[in-house]
């Protein structure tokens, strides 16, 4: 330990609680205005930071049957996301999954919760909460209030709160740098998409049938043994942009589902589920691959249009305005094969089709590219946050 500093357990340091929920069967006690904190309104932004403008509020009635848990307080989640961390400036109230230190007087509140967000402790949590024997990980208030922290003389936390707010302020410059870029890159894109795919003179309109030949599922099977080179799609497989992520599920292909595997260009639409509409061009660098029953696929007449035309347009605004209003309401959202048959295209020349796809892959490339970058700067700059609290507290 370092010279001067002193290990301290949390109910030395400070006031600790334990949130509570007011029952929901009395409507008086909700409705208010002193925000009622639930683990999703915790670490909201770069700086421990509470959403106090929360989905649930409570009255002052309310409020004394709940806990007040004041300003300059630190809340943990001990239950489920145990650790997440959240600094409040504002009094609030808080549910039972949440513990919370309010410091006392001779200890900086700002350090208190470095201290809570510091490797060394959030592992030591961590490791309790596991070892419960609970269906969720859970780290009781008892346990948690005895856990230390290492304290220094309250002048030199005053001096380490200062170094950490600079060094996190410049950390966090550029990491919102980097976002910033993305986000006016995803902007550019999504104008381009708008400008480039907006039905103008001269353009055919036909059907998504006339264009294609539909296939349906034929009732594949999804063993469980290890992948065994031919790929089951699901829908869960497929990322926003039409590639697919690392889990791979095998299909049987025997001989008379030879004729289903995908081929290039091939697109699959999603017909029911949350994620209705969402789609996939089908690229042979995707291995053999054989798709799930709700999904629809359509073979592209590329004589008349580019798959990679009608994908770009299955991701412009037109198209989602298009699936919200005919998705049916049921057990699950869902859009019939008969109704995608009759989406209407709208598209020019096959030349001009190609300018187009390329332009907007040129401009995708460049998002893609900038959202490497942001998610490389992202990770180096948690990391560098976590290197520089291991530096102060261990």
């Amino acid at each position: 330990m370092k010279e001067g500093w002193e290990y301290k357990k949390l109910k030395e340091v400070g006031l600790t609680q334990t949130g509570t929920t007011p029952s929901k069967q009395i409507k008086a006690y909700y409705g208010g205005d002193i925000p009622f904190i639930r683990p999703a309104e915790l670490n909201v932004d770069q700086n421990g930071g509470v959403q106090y403008d929360s989905e649930l509020k409570l009255t002052e009635e309310g409020a004394l049957k709940s806990r007040v848990i004041k300003a300059n307080s630190v809340l943990m989640c001990c239950i489920g996301s145990v650790g997440k961390t959240g600094y409040t400036l504002n009094n609030v109230t808080c549910n039972q999954q949440i513990n919370t230190l309010t410091p006392y007087d001779n200890y900086n509140p700002r350090f208190v919760y470095y201290a809570l967000i510091s490797p060394f402790f959030q592992q030591e949590v961590i490791n309790i909460a596991n070892s419960a024997k609970a269906t969720l990980p859970i780290i009781s208030k008892g346990k948690w209030e005895i856990l230390s922290i290492p304290v220094p003389p309250l002048s030199e936390q005053q001096s380490i709160v200062d170094y950490l707010d600079s060094a996190f302020a410049k950390i966090d410059a550029m990491k919102a740098n980097a976002e910033k870029a993305l986000n006016e890159a995803k902007a550019l894109f999504q104008a381009s998409l708008k400008e480039m795919l907006e039905p103008k003179e001269g353009w055919e309109e036909k059907t998504l049938k006339d264009v294609s030949v539909i296939y349906g599922n034929y009732g594949l099977s999804v063993p469980s043994a290890e992948y065994n080179g031919v790929r089951y799609l699901r829908i869960t497989d497929i990322t926003e942009w039409g590639d697919l992520n690392d889990e791979k599920v095998s299909a049987k292909l025997d001989e008379e589902k030879e004729q289903e595997l995908l081929e290039e260009g091939d697109i699959l639409f999603a017909r029911t589920g949350a994620t209705v509409g969402k789609t996939l061009m089908y690229k042979e660098a995707f291995g053999k691959c054989l798709f799930a029953g709700y999904l629809i696929r359509y073979r592209i007449n590329k004589e008349i249009v580019l798959p990679k035309f009608i994908f770009y347009i299955t991701h412009s605004a037109n198209y989602y305005k298009w699936v919200l209003e005919n998705q049916k309401a049921a057990a699950q959202p869902n859009i019939s094969a008969k109704l995608y048959n009759e989406y209407v295209l709208s598209f020019p020349s096959l030349s001009e089709q190609q300018t187009i796809v390329d332009t907007l892959d040129s401009l995708k490339f460049k998002v893609d590219k900038l959202q490497e970058n942001y998610n490389k700067i992202s990770q180096e700059c948690d990391a560098l946050k976590q290197a520089i609290l291991r530096q102060v507290f261990e």
